[in-house]
């Protein structure tokens, strides 16, 4: 996912279920009268295997005609990273990189 497909940074909002959805996706929020799908990033990327904890944001992202809300802990900036220091993960249709330490 490029920041070019990033809308904005919110509040979490309402969760409604979605029955037989994949273990990331907790379900669907509506913001701004467009229904997003809401993924659980830490759950998605292995970070925590456990129920959802207090998520302080959503970003909200646009790919194609698809409107997703990420949850996240904290939203610190945005940085250019080397592909060659990263492992992809793609899901749905987001490219995801995790970071080297």
């Amino acid at each position: 996912m490029s920041v070019d497909n990033v809308c904005n940074v919110s509040q979490p909002h309402k969760i409604v279920g979605m029955p037989k959805a994949p273990n990331f996706i907790l379900g669907v929020t509506n913001y701004k009268e467009q229904i997003l799908t809401v993924i659980d990033l830490k759950f998605l990327l292995g970070i925590s295997k456990g129920p959802l904890g207090k998520c302080r944001f959503t970003i909200n992202a646009c790919i194609g005609n698809s409107f997703y809300a990420l949850l996240a802990d904290d939203v610190l900036g945005v940085i250019d990273v080397s592909l060659h220091n990263a492992k992809q993960i793609e899901v749905l249709n987001f490219k995801f990189l995790m970071l080297d330490k």
